[in-house]
């Protein structure tokens, strides 16, 4: 809804439920958001890619609202309520460094520098 709102000042937002979204795609773009970024794929929550994959078909401009606090360079679990869409999906990512293609955002969530015990916790969370 923060966002519905923030893009109303430029354009014509409308906020919908889920099924009526990927049904219908009534839009000229698909904007959302984005819970974590890696260098393949866009984490948040369910039905983003079901919306994406849809607007992809029929030649709808995704892009992606992400701070780049939110690149992560491993790949991370998806459990419910989240889900990874593609980043190949997504025109472009906009971030805090402005607008950029999926290309350079990989490059650039490859780059990031975690704490070195965060890696050892998602190998955890993968499990054996």
């Amino acid at each position: 809804l923060q966002m519905a709102g923030l893009l109303s000042a430029w354009t014509e937002a409308t906020v919908m439920d889920d099924d009526r979204a990927v049904r219908e795609l009534p839009a000229e773009a698909v904007v959302v958001g984005a819970d974590a970024v890696t260098p393949t794929s866009v984490i948040n929550k369910v039905r983003t890619r079901d919306l994406v994959a849809a607007a992809a078909q029929r030649g709808l401009p995704c892009y992606t609202i992400a701070a780049t606090t939110k690149l992560v360079p491993l790949e991370l679990p998806a459990p419910e309520p989240f889900e990874a869409t593609p980043l190949e999906l997504f025109t472009r990512v906009a971030t805090s460094s402005g607008l950029l293609l999926p290309e350079e955002v990989e490059d650039r969530a490859r780059q990031v520098r975690l704490h070195p015990v965060l890696p050892m916790l998602l190998e955890r969370l993968d499990g054996p």
